[in-house]
């Protein structure tokens, strides 16, 4: 497939995958202003609660004390470091008097925005994978078919889980080790960060 006559297609380029595309520019713009509409919905109560539990007691109890601090936990210690980061950004809005102290809505808007940012990050690094392969056009199908996807909205924006920050990481070790090709200096720590 040629976008003009004889011309190769239009193959996304190392570098070029953010700063120039308009339109990867606005699928992920759009996607994400999608997502922020249903982050008000109540979502899945019993995790959103423990998110917002697991993010509070972060912010009293060192992480090492975490597990013995609380009376339920059944993730791995990885995400409690993202729910730490959302219990500090809750407790500031609280000091500086921004929210209420019991504004609990607003921690479980916090508790479900990294699933949503990275939704944004999974719909560009799958334009970045299929670009290695496929046209430009593609890649932006690809990016598109992600970010309007209504399973990866309502489980994420709507429903509050998190399962696309797991996949982002699978994504970016997908990414890591197709760029390892391109770079013999720095091949090998892109390898070992996917593994």
């Amino acid at each position: 497939m040629s976008t003009s006559a004889g011309a190769p297609p239009a193959f996304v380029k190392p570098g070029e995958t953010f700063a120039s595309s308009g339109p990867l520019l606005a699928i992920l713009g759009v996607g994400l202003a999608v997502r922020l509409l249903f982050l008000p919905a109540s979502g899945f109560h019993n995790d959103l609660q423990a998110f917002e539990a697991w993010s509070l007691t972060l912010t009293e109890h060192p992480l090492r004390d975490f597990y013995s601090s609380t009376s339920f936990a059944d993730y791995p210690p990885g995400y409690f470091f993202v729910l730490l980061i959302i219990g500090w950004l809750y407790k500031g809005l609280v000091a500086v008097h921004a929210i209420a102290p019991d504004a609990y809505n607003i921690l479980g808007m916090l508790a479900k925005l990294p699933a949503i940012l990275m939704d944004t990050v999974n719909a560009w690094l799958l334009f970045v994978i299929v670009g290695r392969f496929a046209s430009r056009q593609a890649a932006l199908g690809a990016a598109m078919l992600y970010a309007f996807n209504p399973a990866a909205i309502y489980v994420s924006a709507f429903w509050g889980q998190v399962d696309s920050v797991s996949w982002g990481l699978v994504l970016a070790g997908i990414t890591a080790l197709l760029s390892s090709r391109d770079d013999a200096r720095t091949g090998v720590a892109k390898v070992a960060c996917a593994w």
